[in-house]
């Protein structure tokens, strides 16, 4: 007896060691089961921040005569009313930087998302159309600016279609970029903005570093584009049909590249209707084309240190003579190169390829092709190589223009 007795406290002890050892186990397992909701829930909240700043933050669309605001990442309809401009505000106010706001597209073309105040969008955020280009329309009688980045910075608007209802307003621009500093850093790519009864887009003084790349502007009731800052950059920008000109460029160092205007001057202003009416120090335009516009393609007056190159100034003058491709007045040390100002019409409208005056001086102007014009290539050389003691050369029917200081 006393051996079984031995035997059964042996496997007693036995199974007390694997009861323990399994009730580490299963700590453990418990530990682990802890540590993996621990990291999930992390993985969750991780997943969460990135939907909000790489994701779509909000939808916006349009069902019958309401408007819907729709949270990007769990689907709920947060908000929606028949006022657009109310939906829209909501959706960018409530999403994370970094975020979208995205409108569906409509039932129809011919549909749009009508509002009747202007859109402020944060900082940080984009505003953009889902999948083909969406409209947002001015309503009737209301006479405001459509959207307007006042003291925000990295604000992206792409993909959409601004109409301004031009003729139902007493005022009102496209996109007005304005506040009290500098480094706005916005984007304004693949763009319509049209009908606007001021300017489309305006970039006001101070706000610095914008970029428009693939953006058209047509029938604003001012001008097309407005520049009174400094570093913008604008690429690919199409205007057509401006009241005023085209580009108003009132700031310096902007740089221009493949941008064209055509068609602008139609409210008549017998002295503001050109392609490109430069004002300032320091800006660039490279491959820019400036076509039957009103009056001049490319004015510079009173804009130092200007660069024009492989630019065309064409067919313009269309309703207002003394009309020139490209002409400088009180304006020093620009350059135009390899640039053309021809008029390519059966009825010839552009009076000169070239002119200057006022107290222009020091400007080179090489390797271009004046050629073609209704009066002639360049207005009076030889009056201005006279008062400023400077050399001319024609060459054929390219004409060179070298201005070399005499001692």
């Amino acid at each position: 007896m006393q051996a079984k007795y031995t035997d059964a406290q042996q496997r007693l002890v036995t199974l007390n060691t694997l009861l323990n050892a399994l009730q580490q186990n299963y700590t453990n397992l418990q530990l682990q089961h802890l540590s993996l909701k621990m990291n999930f829930s992390l993985l969750e909240e991780y997943v969460h921040d990135l939907s909000l700043v790489s994701g779509s933050s909000y939808y916006v669309f349009k069902q019958n005569s309401k408007y819907y605001a729709q949270n990007g990442f769990n689907a709920t309809i947060e908000y929606y009313s028949e006022n657009c401009t109310a939906v829209i505000s909501y959706a960018l106010d409530h999403t994370s930087p970094g975020g979208e706001v995205l409108l569906k597209a409509l039932a129809s073309d011919a549909d749009a998302y009508y509002i009747d105040s202007t859109i402020f969008p944060p900082n940080c955020t984009t505003l953009a159309s889902e999948n083909r280009m969406a409209t947002i329309c001015l309503k009737s009688n209301c006479s405001k600016d459509i959207v307007n980045l006042h003291n925000v910075h990295h604000v992206q608007i792409r993909n959409i279609r601004i109409c301004g209802n031009r003729w139902n307003q007493t005022d009102g621009n496209g996109i007005v970029i304005s506040g009290a500093f500098g480094g706005s850093d916005h984007l304004m790519e693949n763009v319509i903005i049209e009908d606007c009864n001021g300017t489309g887009p305006w970039i006001q003084y101070n706000q610095l570093n914008n970029t428009l790349r693939n953006v058209q502007i047509f029938h604003s009731g001012a001008y097309n584009v407005r520049i009174d800052s400094a570093d913008n950059r604008l690429i690919d920008v199409e205007s057509g049909w401006a009241g005023l000109s085209w580009f108003d460029v009132r700031g310096v160092d902007n740089y221009f590249l493949n941008c064209i205007s055509w068609g602008c001057g139609t409210r008549g202003d017998q002295a503001d209707c050109n392609g490109f009416s430069i004002s300032e120090a320091r800006n660039m335009f490279l491959g820019c084309d400036a076509d039957r516009n009103d009056r001049g393609g490319f004015v510079c007056a009173d804009a130092n240190q200007t660069i024009l190159v492989a630019c065309i100034g064409r067919n313009n003058g269309q309703r207002v003579s003394g009309s020139w491709g490209f002409d400088l007045y009180n304006s020093y040390e620009t350059i135009i190169s390899a640039c053309v100002a021809t008029d390519e019409q059966e009825s010839k409208t552009q009076d000169y390829g070239f002119t200057e005056g006022g107290n222009s001086d020091y400007n080179i102007v090489t390797d271009c092709n004046f050629e073609g014009n209704r009066v002639g290539a360049v207005f009076r050389p030889c009056r201005i190589a006279q008062r400023h003691k400077r050399y001319f050369r024609l060459l054929g029917t390219r004409f060179r223009l070298f201005k070399l200081q005499v001692l």
